[in-house]
């Protein structure tokens, strides 16, 4: 009997045992014991299907409310034996139900221990965990169904896990907002219920309501109130008393859902910041500010799509990581690491930068913005001004040719009278046949005349708006003449000049005359630079891109010098002897250019000279 109290696992199951000793003991054919204990009262039959209704009977009384009554069949064999075996049970049986009880509790500390670390590990996602939960507490709480129901972000309730009698309620739609779920909620108390009876409002498949006997129902706790409802059931069960629900069972339950409530709430929350990160990552990608976030050391923790394209980079994962150093990018007061040291005052740092992205130079203006909150992180914003200052330029660079045309409009009519007059003097005095010395002096005088002249005729078509009619121009057609024209004569000073678009580019729209103008005052502007190089190269190259078509003018010459880029399209500058040029020929193509809705700009050629790039609107398709 001691053994059998050592290895039984409730007392039901050791009066079970004990009944098969004692029948043994006895010799007898059945024996059947009815008791009643702290734990319950209940009958143990040996063999299962023994009765008690004949045979002779002994009961044990321990001067409480505890009996055993022993009805052996067909009689005792030693009454005082029996005696002593029904009081030793008794005294045992309490210990079984009291070891049995400690490790309930043991198991429901251990379930709550894992509960509270399944809440880390699934937060995000309480389905899970809400499903394990209603299982394990069914079966910890010897209840035949559970369920859990959940306030929606809409207000609606909503099953969300079920086990047993109730996990039907998953597939099948339920009235729970006129539920006694939704009355625990409101009264965020628990509530116990001794059914014994149908109770319409009890959110359980119709097949079992009428076998419940008792339910528990507790609400679980949030911050902000009652997120849902936990409740278990149990089905009616004999002897009557052992369905119902203790005081224990309650503070058990609510320990449950306590801890539920704190995963909702924590999903809630983790729920919540992901949405906000994405919704703040979307915004950054979304900028066409190139941004990145640094640290004290300048390496990059994050960057934006804009911050990788102004770069020239592909991939950001590859620029995690990296330091401000690995990027080409200059500052015109500090380096980028200095820059984050005087931020880290606490004043934002402002200053001007250039970017290089695939050999082009990027003019921007960076900011260095210290992070609220997170005093080793920095928020770099760079903003690109290239495509700023260069309309900005070539708006100066208009209002000069409008203020100089007006001027020169004036200038040019007044001189080429008094020209023509010199002019004409001069001649006079050559054919007077005077000394050589005065013939001398005439012809300088013509020279500097004639030379005059043309700087007022400059002036006059700089000033002149160009009238002709706006049509398609083959640029093809254009570019094969130029080089027709000029390539022998160039190939004659050792010059070579090549025509190498890679397909026959689309027409362009201009005015007449327009696009011969310009490419050929820039094609004599590169060949005075390559003559008398080696090798002398100038080639001709055009593409379409959208809607425009870009014409590159490349040659193989000193180049133009990063200083005279910015005013080399500046009315009278010009980097030639005075005798040479007049500075007035690119001006001149930078107007006609603006007027038919183009762009003009010089870089570096990839053959070592300059590049000029024509960009010409496209001949709608």
């Amino acid at each position: 009997m001691v053994v059998a109290a050592g290895t039984a696992h409730d007392p039901r199951q050791f009066w079970t045992t004990v009944a098969d000793i004692l029948r043994r003991g006895e010799r007898a054919d059945r024996v059947v014991l009815e008791y009643t204990d702290r734990w319950g009262t209940g009958t143990a039959k040996a063999p299962s299907d023994a009765t008690g209704a004949d045979g002779e009977t002994e009961r044990w009384r321990d001067g409480t409310d505890r009996y055993v009554r022993a009805h052996v069949a067909p009689h005792i064999a030693d009454r005082a034996r029996l005696q002593l075996q029904l009081a030793t049970a008794l005294e045992l049986a309490g210990l079984v139900g009291r070891r049995a009880v400690l490790e309930h509790e043991r198991r429901l500390g251990t379930f709550l221990i894992e509960l509270a670390r399944w809440m880390r590990t699934v937060a995000t996602d309480p389905r899970q965990l809400l499903q394990y939960t209603v299982h394990s507490v069914m079966t910890l709480t010897g209840a035949h169904g559970a369920v859990v129901v959940e306030r929606g972000a809409d207000g609606a309730l909503r099953v969300v896990a079920a086990a047993g009698l109730t996990e039907a309620l998953s597939r099948q739609p339920a009235d729970l907002e006129a539920s006694i779920l939704a009355r625990a909620m409101a009264a965020e108390s628990p509530l116990l219920v001794d059914v014994l009876g149908e109770v319409p409002d009890l959110p359980v498949a119709p097949d079992a309501r009428a076998s419940l006997a008792a339910a528990m129902l507790v609400p679980l706790p949030t911050t902000g109130g009652a997120a849902g409802a936990l409740a278990i059931y149990r089905v009616a069960d004999q002897p009557r008393g052992r369905e119902r629900f203790s005081l224990q069972d309650v503070a058990y339950l609510q320990a449950v859902a306590s801890h539920i409530g704190g995963a909702l709430e924590l999903a809630w929350a983790i729920r919540a910041a992901q949405q906000a990160a994405h919704r703040a990552s979307a915004m950054v990608n979304g900028s066409p500010l190139p941004l990145a976030l640094v640290d004290r050391q300048g390496h990059v923790l994050e960057a934006n799509r804009a911050w990788a394209d102004l770069f020239g980079l592909e991939e950001l994962e590859r620029i995690r990581g990296q330091h401000l150093d690995a990027f080409a990018m200059t500052l015109d007061r500090a380096s980028p690491v200095e820059a984050l040291e005087l931020a880290a005052s606490g004043v934002p740092w402002r200053g001007r930068a250039v970017a290089m992205r695939r050999d082009e130079e990027r003019k921007c203006e960076l900011f260095v913005t210290p992070l609220d909150g997170m005093a080793a992180e920095f928020l770099l914003a760079l903003h690109d001004r290239t495509e700023e200052i260069r309309a900005r330029r070539e708006l100066v660079a208009r209002e000069k040719l409008a203020t100089v045309g007006t001027i020169a409009a004036g200038v040019a009519h007044e001189v080429n009278n008094p020209l023509a007059a010199a002019r004409m003097e001069a001649e006079l005095l050559a054919m007077q046949g005077a000394s050589p010395e005065v013939a001398a002096a005439s012809a300088a005088i013509i020279r500097e005349v004639d030379r005059a002249a043309r700087i007022a005729k400059s002036l006059l078509r700089l000033a002149t708006q160009s009238h002709g009619q706006m049509q398609d121009i083959m640029l093809a057609q254009v570019l094969q003449d130029i080089v027709a024209v000029r390539g022998p004569l160039l190939r004659e000073s050792g010059i070579e000049l090549r025509l190498e678009s890679p397909a026959e580019p689309p027409a362009v729209f201009a005015r007449g005359g327009d696009v011969d103008q310009i490419l050929l005052h820039i094609l004599a502007n590169a060949e005075d630079a390559v003559r008398g190089r080696h090798p002398a190269v100038i080639t001709l190259s055009a593409e379409a891109l959208g809607a425009v078509v870009r014409v590159a003018i490349d040659d193989s010459g000193p180049g133009v010098a990063p200083e005279h880029r910015a005013r080399i399209f500046d009315p009278f500058f010009t980097t030639k002897p005075p005798d040479k040029a007049t500075g007035l020929g690119l001006a001149m193509c930078f107007r006609i250019v603006s007027e038919i809705g183009g762009k003009i700009w010089v870089e570096d050629s990839p053959i070592g000279g300059a590049r000029f790039i024509v960009e010409l609107p496209r001949t709608a398709v």
